[in-house]
């Protein structure tokens, strides 16, 4: 399997994950959200300084898929991914949610 369909992949994975966190149980979870995160960022590992570096980068607008992400992702992912990418596909994700024609269809 080619690095790109691994990417693609990962990337629909993460689509999925950020089309989660804008529906309404999950709005009304934020407060848990939060201390999910540092729950996460609290554990000792050598990833903390990427997770948290993408947590300052993200878009404001973004912020909430970025911390149910990190909240929610596999411990083999928390422990490997950089933020650059985390980054790219936390915006890929909402730029597919934003440009879907079935987005405002959704509860």
């Amino acid at each position: 399997m080619s690095h790109k369909v691994l990417i693609v992949k990962d990337s629909f994975f993460y689509i999925v994950l950020i089309y989660m966190t804008l529906s309404s149980a999950l709005l009304q979870a934020a407060e848990n959200l939060s201390s999910l995160v540092e729950s996460v960022l609290t554990r000792d590992g050598d990833n903390v300084a990427q997770l948290r570096m993408a947590l300052d980068k993200v878009p404001a607008h973004q912020v909430e898929g970025m911390q149910f992400l990190i909240a929610y992702m596999p411990d083999r992912d928390l422990q490997s991914l950089s933020a650059d990418f985390l980054l790219n596909n936390v915006k890929y994700a909402y730029l597919a949610w934003n440009e879907s024609p079935w987005k405002d269809q959704v509860p």
